[in-house]
């Protein structure tokens, strides 16, 4: 990633944001998680769950490159959301005599992850908020590559 040289360049880089680039790296890094069920995804024929997952990658990794309250972040949030959705609708909906048994908690660790770090950042725990958001990026990726591997 990118080297920051001086504090007056953070300050001037993240003054929109509260916590400090090595905040932001850990998430840019965890956002690559997003390639493993994107790729398997391709593979195993779910190219819906693949072109979700992989626009959920895009938008992730370019928000947390230079997180900033803009139309990026933005459109990351939403695809976001839209992902997990369709992810437990066609797991529940269209799989849902297959469904693997770890499929729920996965997937419910990763719905509940995500308040819990918005609440963690609101009272300015910053490094807790980025493990939380972490533990969302896994679960998802977990959830997800649990629900590709039951598709018929």
């Amino acid at each position: 990633m990118r080297k920051i040289e001086s504090q007056t360049e953070i300050k001037n880089e993240y003054s929109s944001l509260k916590f400090n680039s090595n905040h932001s790296d850990y998430l840019y890094y965890s956002s690559h998680l997003g390639i493993i069920p994107t790729l398997y995804g391709m593979y195993n024929g779910s190219n819906i769950i693949a072109l979700t997952t992989g626009l959920t990658l895009l938008t992730s990794l370019n928000y947390w490159r230079n997180p900033r309250y803009t139309w990026r972040r933005t459109i990351d949030v939403h695809m976001s959301r839209f992902t997990v959705l369709y992810n437990i609708y066609h797991t529940m909906i269209i799989n849902g005599d297959t469904v693997n048994y770890m499929y729920i908690p996965s997937m419910s660790s990763c719905v509940l992850l995500y308040p819990i770090g918005i609440y963690l950042y609101n009272r300015k725990q910053y490094w807790y908020f980025v493990a939380a958001h972490m533990g969302v990026h896994i679960s998802a990726t977990v959830a997800t590559m649990l629900s590709i591997s039951r598709e018929k």
